[in-house]
């Protein structure tokens, strides 16, 4: 009798599985209807997965005013009123120099380079517009943004002029250079 009862349970256990897989088949296999254009189905494989999020891009060059993040690290917030100027932002790793020995230290920065005509512009000119950059605050901690100047002889970490609310820091990024956000140890 109990063997009865095992090899019922096992051939139920068998066959639920059966079911359940050939669900999980026929929906992961159902094949795109053929009269999608090419062009739907490009858009549709950049889109990422149900259940997955696609990270902000790690390089991004700015052409236009707006708001960009990069790479969910730093968002900025950017006006620009001089259409020969872009920004190219992207995110550096590891750090060009070394940050100050009072500082919580961290590993990536937001490269943030000025350009006119392939030309890197040390700062962008207050005529030709403003950037803020913002960066996401450590809970409990008074949040400041520093400056790198990689393109000086003699760079340096500086530390700006920092506005902090509601756990998000933000400073003018009008200079060509690496941004972080950190806070004293």
């Amino acid at each position: 009798m109990h063997r009865r009862l095992r090899f019922a349970a096992a051939i139920i256990l068998v066959l639920s599985i059966l079911f359940l897989a050939r669900n999980q088949v026929l929906g992961a296999g159902s094949e795109a209807s053929p009269s999608i254009s090419v062009q739907e189905e490009q858009r549709d494989s950049a889109l990422p997965a149900p259940g997955t999020v696609k990270p902000p891009p790690f390089d991004v060059v700015i052409p236009v005013t707006g708001d960009y993040s990069l790479g969910g690290f730093c968002t900025l917030s950017v006006e620009l009123t001089d259409a020969e100027i872009t920004l190219n932002a992207n995110l550096l790793t590891p750090l060009p120099g070394e940050l100050p020995k009072n500082v919580h230290k961290v590993r990536q920065g937001c490269l943030l380079t000025y350009n006119r005509a392939s030309q890197i512009l040390d700062e962008l000119p207050t005529a030709a517009g403003s950037t803020m950059i913002c960066f996401a605050g450590t809970p409990n901690q008074q949040m400041t943004v520093y400056f790198y100047d990689i393109y000086s002889t003699d760079p340096t970490w500086t530390a700006l002029e920092t506005t902090f609310e509601a756990n998000i820091a933000c400073a003018p990024a009008n200079a060509s250079g690496v941004y972080i956000a950190t806070f004293s140890t």
